[in-house]
């Protein structure tokens, strides 16, 4: 109760506090109401013209029974999230009927050992305790802490542990994704997300983490500030009626299978088309829009076939020759499907020779220095689909 959560709180609003810092935050739209006679609450919320009120958290155990019929509908909280060329957020989107928050004994290594473990990753207390471990983990601290996207590094606060949280991750093979709500850089917002009223609290979303991000799979966890400096560390766990959608963030892409369903005869050509479309999106060289790219990725195949692999003409995506029948795939399918390939697979090398050209156009573009123009473009002509 030491937390300046809890400070001058009368006692619904303590039992209203412990509920979220257990639970995790309250989804979009939910207004905590103080009952006067009983010195207790409610939740209420809208649906439709009605106005349902409840007695549980709705992240609770309990609290997602009673809420089942209304839970599902609190979608994608956005914020301030921003895309930035070149570029990606987590291919995740944080929705509240699909995740718990597990508390837990609040040890960040114990979080960070069952979240590498939800992902495939097999450590134990002693991993951490190797020297060797130790010491390239301290090397990586000492990069940069700041958040890896442009967007969220302007405004948003890093947590305590976070950084050394993220060092062990990308040590284990796996990138670091943060659920929780948006904490200002100035830190002064720390108690805004137990705020009574919905618009006066700020999204809860998925964030990448500090450091280099999008080179592996990520764990996932969830952080709540209680003062201007300590937190509260979750474990972020899929729910049972989910749980199988979100194993693709860990168990790979089956390409000779997504090749075949997509229409093209030659896996290789599949997996530079879907590297190239997703380097392409985040380029903003091709709109975001996941109900076209299934039908873009399939007509890319086309193209690539009636060009013999090798198009001299431009590629021109005809939206009006869809139908439902085709395969769909959102941005973040794909997404996984590289983050997801291993380190010597045809994914990663074609995705590392993208990066590689962006880096020297970037580069050249800032510097206007002849040698990264030469450099960009012999990169951009290995990054080409070999013949």
């Amino acid at each position: 109760m030491s937390s300046p959560l809890f400070w001058n709180a009368p006692p619904w609003a303590t039992k209203y506090i412990e509920d979220v810092t257990q639970h995790g935050p309250l989804p979009e739209g939910i207004r905590v109401v103080e009952e006067k006679v009983k010195s207790s609450f409610r939740y209420e919320i809208g649906a439709g013209d009605k106005l349902k009120s409840f007695t549980r958290h709705p992240l609770s155990p309990e609290g997602r029974v009673e809420w089942r019929k209304v839970l599902a509908y609190a979608g994608e909280e956005k914020g301030c999230k921003a895309d930035f060329p070149g570029v990606a957020h987590p291919p995740i989107v944080y929705k509240p009927s699909e995740w718990e928050w597990w508390r837990g004994d609040n040890n960040m290594v114990n979080l960070l050992i069952s979240a590498l473990q939800i992902s495939g990753v097999e450590v134990e207390q002693k991993d951490f305790q190797n020297k060797n471990n130790q010491n390239a983990v301290k090397k990586m601290k000492s990069d940069p802490l700041d958040l890896y996207h442009p967007c969220d590094r302007q405004r948003l606060a890093v947590y305590q542990d976070e950084h050394m949280a993220s060092c062990w991750a990308r040590h284990f093979g796996r990138g670091l994704v943060i659920v929780s709500p948006e904490f200002r850089k100035d830190r002064k917002n720390f108690t805004a997300h137990i705020n009574p009223k919905p618009q006066d609290r700020p999204a809860v979303r998925a964030r990448y983490s500090t450091g280099i991000q999008e080179e592996f799979p990520p764990i996932v966890l969830g952080c709540l500030p209680i003062d201007g400096e300590a937190n509260i560390w979750f474990l972020m766990v899929p729910v049972d009626a989910t749980r199988n959608v979100f194993h693709s963030l860990w168990k790979g892409c089956n390409w000779d299978q997504q090749a075949s369903r997509f229409g093209y005869g030659n896996t290789e050509q599949f997996i530079w088309a879907a590297v190239s479309i997703q380097r392409s999106v985040v380029l903003r060289a091709l709109p975001k829009d996941d109900r076209h790219l299934g039908n873009a990725l399939r007509q890319y195949g086309q193209y690539l076939a009636e060009e013999n692999g090798h198009g001299s003409r431009k590629f021109v995506y005809k939206p009006k020759e869809g139908h439902d029948s085709f395969p769909t795939l959102t941005f973040h399918e794909l997404t996984r499907w590289i983050l997801t390939s291993g380190p010597q697979s045809s994914a990663k090398r074609h995705a590392n020779d993208w990066d590689t050209a962006i880096l020297h156009r970037v580069a050249h573009r800032k510097t206007l220095i002849p040698d990264y123009w030469d450099k960009f473009t012999e990169a951009a002509t290995a990054m080409q689909l070999k013949k």
